[in-house]
């Protein structure tokens, strides 16, 4: 078995692999009969992922959408992993030195469905999956994994799988699998037992709360309805420290172990399940936390694509980012094109699965997306979903370039600039109010507009600020993504503003803020502003780069005189202001140095 574990160097996540020592950039694709392994591993990359479904079950229960074709525990009392093996033989063919990290899709087969009824929910198309809160299906699924990683650990290629990434639920992310609270009559004991737990000595309920108020209240008033939104989101988190400490056993501690989950900035809904990423930050079998870019409008070009999980908060308690680079290009085409039969009902085919229509575009796409985790000190890895979408020479450059940047993150010392600025989310928020309160949903569009303000920021939840260590913060400027109406949110803002530093919340009657009010407020706490216009900016590890809004001439101001290098010419500047000019939606990306 090849041990593998996290160091932060310099910051960044380094993976440690047996006796190398790895920058956290890798590759994956859904299709791997459409795989690009040779030309990433031409370009250096050595560390790739594979998917692995422990059954033959759609991962978007809408569409059907199955992108792998056959699960080890489709039969019951067999298990057959041909099809894994084989997914793995494809990856060292063509890089007989890579390391594997497989991203387990944790579903249950058919089978196991129609033996369990009532540890299921309805889901669209008249079928029924696995409820995420279940026992029965925590335990089946615990022994399906034990299985699995017995046999990664004796099969011919154990040497080259260095870690696990653990999904499940809607589309690998943990999402509940009828997006609704796994809401059915199976949960009246589970959320019983919550109860009870939360609150002992409490008569159990005898009937679920009814979820039609969320869609037209402001505020929840039924403290039960309230309980059940926490406990729809805080069981997946228990199901999945569960699963990722069955891991941890498997591999005696000695392989790493992450999965998707936190999208507290990106999914409002609490129905979905996310909203526990706080209880997931103290488990010691999570050694990393996963998500994609934003899809802020679409993935449209022109705005920030910022992170969904609050990161700051997961690095605060040792834990890696790797973030997903699912980067749609000119090349990229729907899974139907791409594998026929894969999407039935032609689901994916709107306009977020589109991608730029020319080379030029894509590359300042993929460059940008690059940027935003090289300078905010995430691992990443390109998500070349249904295959082909990076298989030009200049995109292939772009590629071989990104991990030549993440490499050099390992060793030296880079020029950074401390970040004043912080976002705030507190998870409970959306358990208490409806889809009907003005700033539902609304901290997506906050993200959007502080990405044009020209400054970097930290994004935690509301919980670990009372850890942070506020007499070294060079923090100026806090920004509450929910309207700051907790008993806690309010301690904390005037505790904040005690110490001199400026706070902003979202409220009510002002659920959103334009980028020229967000500067404005910046500016009046000293928060020094590093770009003027609306352009998508980022700075640190050594790094700036600046994704044009608009074509022209562009100004990136320095709090002092450094050396810009133009990482795609090599052009050269020593200055406090860098200025340049740019086409509409270029990306310029600058390695900076003390000057």
């Amino acid at each position: 078995m090849k041990t593998s574990k996290i160091e932060v160097r310099n910051g960044n996540p380094i993976l440690c692999i047996g006796d190398e020592a790895l920058s956290a950039c890798a590759y994956m694709t859904y299709f791997d009969e459409r795989n690009d392994y040779r030309a990433f591993a031409e370009k250096g990359f050595r560390i790739f992922s594979v998917s692995v479904f422990l059954a033959s079950q759609p991962i978007n229960t809408a569409s059907g959408f199955m992108p792998y074709v056959g699960g080890v525990f489709d039969e019951k009392g067999k298990a057959d992993f041909s099809v894994v093996d084989e997914a793995i033989d494809k990856i060292l063919k063509s890089c007989p030195n890579a390391y594997i990290f497989p991203r387990i899709y944790v579903c249950m087969p058919q089978w196991w469905i129609v033996e369990n009824p009532t540890e299921t929910v309805p889901v669209p198309h008249d079928q029924r999956r696995e409820s995420l809160y279940s026992d029965t299906f925590r335990k089946d699924a615990a022994d399906m994994l034990r299985t699995l990683i017995r046999h990664f650990q004796t099969f011919r290629a154990s040497d080259h799988i260095f870690g696990y990434q653990i999904s499940g639920g809607n589309t690998q992310e943990w999402f509940h699998l009828d997006l609704n609270g796994s809401y059915d009559e199976g949960a009246l004991p589970y959320f019983n037992r919550y109860l009870q737990k939360k609150y002992p000595g409490m008569e159990p309920v005898s009937k679920l709360p009814s979820l039609d108020v969320i869609k037209t209240a402001v505020r929840i008033e039924d403290g039960l309805l309230t309980e059940y939104l926490r406990f729809a989101s805080e069981e997946v988190a228990e199901t999945v420290m569960y699963l990722c400490r069955v891991v941890k056993e498997a591999v005696k501690g000695q392989q790493i172990a992450g999965v998707f989950y936190g999208y507290t900035a990106e999914v409002p809904d609490p129905l979905w399940g996310t909203h526990a990423l706080g209880k997931l930050l103290e488990s010691p079998d999570i050694d990393f936390i996963s998500s994609p870019n934003s899809y802020m409008d679409g993935r449209a070009l022109g705005v920030d694509w910022p992170d969904m999980v609050p990161a700051d908060s997961v690095k605060l308690h040792g834990k890696m980012i790797f973030m997903e680079c699912d980067i749609r290009t000119f090349l990229t085409r729907s899974p139907e094109e791409s594998r026929k039969g894969s999407d039935p009902l032609h689901y994916y085919n709107d306009k977020v699965w589109e991608g730029p229509a020319t080379e030029e575009l894509s590359v300042w796409a993929v460059r940008k997306s690059l940027a935003r985790q090289l300078t905010y000190k995430n691992g990443l890895w390109w998500f070349d979903m249904f295959g082909h979408w990076f298989q030009t020479a200049r995109l292939m450059r772009e590629m071989e370039q990104s991990r030549l940047l993440y490499e050099g993150t390992k060793t030296g010392q880079a020029a950074d600039f401390v970040t004043e600025v912080m976002l705030v989310y507190e998870e409970e928020w959306y358990a208490k109010n409806g889809r009907a309160h003005a700033a539902h949903g609304k901290a997506y569009h906050l993200r959007k507009t502080l990405g044009m303000c020209g400054v970097p920021y930290e994004t935690y939840l509301l919980p670990d600020l009372d850890v942070i260590d506020w007499k070294n913060s060079p923090c100026k400027a806090v920004i509450f993504a929910m309207p700051a109406d907790s008993e806690a949110a309010a301690r904390k803002m005037e505790e904040l503003m005690q110490r001199g530093i400026g706070c902003m919340a979202v409220t009510a009657e002002k659920p959103t803020f334009t980028a020229a009010e967000i500067r404005a407020f910046l500016q009046e706490n000293s928060v020094f502003v590093y770009t003027a216009d609306d352009d998508v900016f980022y700075i640190g590890n050594g790094y700036a780069a600046l994704h044009a809004a608009t074509a022209g001439e562009k100004q990136i101001c320095f709090p002092k005189k450094v050396t810009c290098t133009d990482t795609e010419n090599g052009s050269v500047f020593v200055t406090d202001t860098l200025t340049f000019s740019c086409m509409q939606y270029e990306t310029k990306l600058f390695k900076i140095e003390q000057s």
